[in-house]
Formats: structure tokens, sequence, C-alpha cells
């Protein structure tokens, strides 16, 4: 039996039968695209696209990732979402519903309730939508996203118009940075964001209130990431021209050594009468029965640690 051959199963098989976390393929950038999601988390930075007139790049304020954040220095538009309009195009690997959240603070006065939003809008996305802890929902003005091209209803509680939310932070946002970004006046919804194929989209912010500033951006599928993992300052953009992490394949539950029974694992998922060619996968010495004596085998040629 060859022993590469086990190996070429180990990946495959060992982590995705044991929970571990397996990096979707990285694709090629292209002209359409810049970052993307990857194993349910896609992370963007702000300045990451060039700021427009009336946007600010600032690093005064400590706490911010990245280069620097932007702060909207221009006059207030509170009825007239698309003005300091940045767009960015990422693209979504696995379909599903998403949260997205901001990074973001009140730059300039000491009220809790000025300076602290911003417009935000997915125009390609299946659905965009605004929900609270008890069920309710909320959806843009403007959205056209019914089953025949009507809006869905009911609106959010204050300002949104041609398929915009306004996002806003209160005392959390004063004095601090923070992940608070809610829709619907004094009703505050969680913004979602549906994707019902992979593919390329976009998403598009606007100033709203002067004196605002966003850091960075981020949608996670809560079914994959939690919010403490998405909000992780130390977590990379995930453009699509940085090499993605390298999936673990071998070390199958995770505790930083190489061990029999990481193999063990693997040779149990597979059993003892997987064939491909002429050869028996697991069992390494050919004796017929697979035990330690393959493990072992398994572990002499790669070694006990991860590289």
């Amino acid at each position: 039996m060859k022993l590469h051959h086990f190996l070429v199963v180990v990946m495959m098989f060992g982590v995705a039968a044991y929970g571990g976390a397996v990096a979707h393929a990285q694709g090629e950038c292209n002209v359409d695209f810049t970052f993307e999601e990857r194993n349910g988390l896609l992370v963007v930075e702000i300045e990451s696209e060039p700021a427009v007139s009336g946007w600010a790049v600032q690093t005064a304020l400590s706490g911010f990732t990245g280069e620097s954040y932007y702060r909207w220095d221009g006059s207030n538009s509170f009825d007239t979402p698309g003005n300091g309009l940045l767009e960015y195009k990422f693209r979504i690997n696995t379909a599903g519903t998403y949260r997205f959240a901001w990074h973001n603070r009140i730059a300039a006065g000491n009220s809790s309730t000025d300076n602290n939003d911003a417009w935000l809008r997915f125009p390609d996305a299946a659905n965009f939508f605004g929900e609270n802890p008890s069920g309710s929902l909320v959806y843009p003005r403007d959205n056209m996203r019914g089953p025949d091209g009507e809006d869905l209803t009911p609106y959010p509680e204050g300002d949104s118009d041609d398929g915009w939310f306004k996002l806003y932070v209160n005392a959390n946002g004063l004095g601090s940075w923070t992940w608070d970004s809610n829709t619907s006046d004094f009703d505050a919804h969680q913004v979602y964001v549906q994707f019902d194929s992979p593919g390329v989209y976009t998403m598009q912010v606007s100033a709203r209130s002067n004196g605002h500033a966003i850091d960075r951006m981020v949608l996670f599928d809560p079914g994959r990431v939690t919010p403490n993992d998405a909000f992780n300052l130390a977590n990379a953009e995930t453009r699509c021209d940085t090499p993605a992490p390298e999936p673990n394949t071998i070390d199958v539950d995770e505790d930083g050594v190489i061990t029999a029974l990481d193999a063990i694992y693997v040779i149990n998922r597979l059993g003892n009468n997987v064939i491909i060619g002429d050869n028996r996968i697991a069992d390494v010495n050919n004796d017929d029965i697979i035990d330690d004596d393959d493990a072992n085998a398994v572990i002499e040629s790669i070694g006990t640690t991860l590289p």
C-alpha cells in the first residue's frame, strides 16, 4: 500500500469529518471585485476605496483598524442618500443570509443622537432587511423586492429612501468605537443581507450625518460565525488577492500536535475496506488490519508537530 495515497485521503476526510474549519478554495481576483467571503465572513476596511469629497481620512481617534478611518466632514444629508458615495465589490462564495455591521463611532460633538449615522445599500442582493430580537422585520423604502416587484413592507421608523437604510449608533458610539449598527428609530433592528447564489455583489455606503466615523465593515453568516468572531479586530481583510488560510488537514482534534489519535480518527472514518485502485488506503503496512501500527507509520512519515 502506498503511504501517499493514505495522506491524500487524510487531507480529504480528516477535518471535514470531525468539525474542523476548512477554507473555501480561493478564487482569482478580477476587475469586478476586490474582496470575498471566506468561511462565512467578509471583512472590508473603509479606506480600501479612496475617499471621495466630504470624507476625511483620519487617524486621530485610537482603536481603529487598518491604516485609517473615514469621518464625514461634509454637510448633513438627511433626506438624500447617495452623497459621498463609496462602493465596494465583493464575492459571496456561499449563498445565505448574512448579518451586517460596521465599526463606527460618533466623532464630533457630545450628543448620543447626533453625528451618529450613515446610509447603507446592497442594490443587487436578493433581500436587504432589518430584524429585531422579537422577529419583527423592516425593509428599506423603494426596495422593489416583493414577488411582483412591489415593495416589501413594513418600512423602518425614520428616514429611508431608494433602497437605502439609515444605520445609526447611539450612546455606545459616544467616546468609543462600537459595532452597534442599527436601523429603525427607537426600535433597533440589526441589518441582514440575503444572497441567493454565489456571485459578485455591491455594497454602497453614503454620508448622512456630519461627524460620523466608519472604520471597517463586516458581513457574516450567523450560522457559521459568531458575532464575537466576526467583530474580532485582529481579523484581516478578506481580500481575494491575499492567500486564504491553509485548511487544518492533519491535526484533527486541533490540539497543536499531530498524534496517533489524529490518524486513528481518520482511519476510523475510512474503515479498513476502502480501496482506491489496487491499494487499501488505511492499511499502511498491508497486514489486513488497521491499528496503531498503521497510525504510527503515518506519524513517522509526517512528523508530530504542525509546520
